[in-house]
C-alpha cells in the first residue's frame, strides 16, 4: 500500500491548519481562550468582526485573540533571592 489510506490527514497537515491565522465562531473562540460563551460574549474589549443582518454573524481572528490574551499575562519574577540568601544568613548567624 503506497502512502495513508485515502481520506486520512497527515498531522503535518493539522499542524499547520493549527499555527495559521483563521477567522474562529463564536463557540470555537470560546474554546481556544478557555472561557465560556457568556465570558466571551460580555468581554467587549475583545476584538471581533460582526457581518450579515444586524451583525448577527460574530467572528474573531486567531491571531488578534492571542494578542488579546498577551494583555493579561503575568509574569513570574522568581523567587526572592535577596529574602532567601537574608533569611539564610539569619539562619547562620543564630
Amino acid at each position: 500500500m503506497d502512502g495513508p489510506p485515502k481520506g486520512t490527514i497527515e498531522i503535518q497537515e493539522v499542524l499547520r491548519y493549527l499555527a495559521c491565522d483563521r477567522f474562529l465562531s463564536k463557540r470555537s473562540a470560546a474554546a481556544y481562550l478557555g472561557v465560556s460563551l457568556r465570558t466571551l460574549e460580555t468581554q467587549r474589549d475583545i476584538p471581533r468582526f460582526r457581518f450579515g443582518r444586524n451583525g448577527a454573524k460574530i467572528l474573531f481572528k486567531k491571531s488578534e485573540l492571542d494578542q488579546w490574551m498577551e494583555r493579561y499575562r503575568v509574569v513570574d519574577d522568581g523567587p526572592d533571592i535577596d529574602r532567601i540568601v537574608k533569611e539564610v544568613l539569619e539562619g547562620v548567624a543564630k
